[in-house]
């Protein structure tokens, strides 16, 4: 599943949504007093508040146990709220792209997407790092781009099959290797653009479950 968060919990982040939960709006609620999470799926019932400490990963269940979250808890921020959470599946996403024709699939194509990572206004993220942990029988190859706002914008392009100017791509499939940018300030935000290359005659795949990965090692 894909999801979308109105208001969240500061400190918290949403790793995985499991696929039963279905599409719809779901609420996390975050206890300072007793350090616990909530979780209610779409069309359920609240699932048991379950304790998790700074730096912990836990599963929080819904009211039905299959329905549930991965979530992390970061250290030394304020820890409480409710957050909503749009629940979609997203088979053709920011990151996989929509799918190719039989004609598209026999030439090769190149397809180019970029999305927008915000920083809140209260602190700057600093060690940013953003890698494509490698996904088994995958046809398509993706890489990684970073593009500073020029007067508040990234560059447009005509079309996704138009490359972007200026930019220095990369594949990288681990943290080690991870693209990295030092800091981004207090209330700006970062270009971040994906570019996919299907190879000529590759072999159709129902659904290739490509994946972001980032980490930031302080605010």
């Amino acid at each position: 599943m894909g999801w979308l968060v109105s208001s969240p919990i500061p400190g918290v982040r949403i790793d995985y949504v499991t696929g039963a939960c279905g599409e719809g709006e779901a609420t996390l609620e975050a206890s300072a007093a007793d350090d616990t999470l909530t979780f209610t799926a779409p069309g359920d019932t609240e699932g048991t508040a379950v304790e998790i400490a700074e730096g912990e990963s836990k599963v929080i269940p819904s009211g039905t146990a299959s329905k549930a979250i991965r979530v992390y808890r970061e250290a030394d921020l304020r820890f409480s709220g409710i957050a909503t959470l749009s629940l979609v599946h997203s088979m053709n996403g920011l990151l996989g792209m929509a799918d190719l024709t039989s004609a598209q699939r026999s030439a090769g194509r190149t397809t180019y997407r970029a999305y927008g990572l915000t920083v809140p206004s209260n602190a700057d993220v600093t060690g940013l790092k953003l890698w494509l942990p490698p996904v088994a029988g995958a046809q398509a190859t993706y890489s990684l781009a970073l593009e500073t706002p020029v007067a508040g914008s990234i560059q447009t392009i005509a079309n996704e099959t138009t490359a972007p100017t200026g930019l220095s791509w990369s594949s990288p499939t681990t943290e080690a290797t991870a693209l990295t940018q030092s800091t981004v300030a207090s209330g700006e935000w970062v270009g971040v653009w994906i570019r996919r290359v299907w190879p000529a005659a590759g072999v159709m795949t129902p659904r290739e479950g490509v994946q972001l990965s980032w980490k930031f090692t302080g605010v």
